[in-house]
């Protein structure tokens, strides 16, 4: 793929481990290498502040991380505008 936006909703989910944090890095990687960007949408404050400390993955321009808002699908939404924008500006 050439560009690819993938954004992962992850609301209700309320740890986050190593392991996740690998596998994030892992993909935000893969993503950067062919031009991508990877959208974290649906963060509630168990998991946002954690992902955003996170050394491994402060060093990725094309990692983009979404609160959760009080309403449900708010902050995904909200990714999806950022990407279409993104991806219209490099075109």
């Amino acid at each position: 793929a050439v560009r690819p936006v993938v954004i992962i909703r992850l609301r209700g989910h309320s740890q986050v481990g190593a392991t996740l944090v690998d596998v994030l890095d892992d993909y935000a990687d893969k993503l950067s290498e062919v031009g991508g960007r990877l959208y974290l949408t649906g963060l509630e404050p168990p998991l946002y502040g954690p992902l955003t400390r996170a050394t491994r993955l402060k060093d990725h321009d094309d990692l983009k991380l979404f609160a959760a808002t009080l309403q449900i699908g708010e902050s995904t939404k909200q990714a999806l505008e950022d990407a279409k924008a993104w991806r219209y500006e490099r075109s």
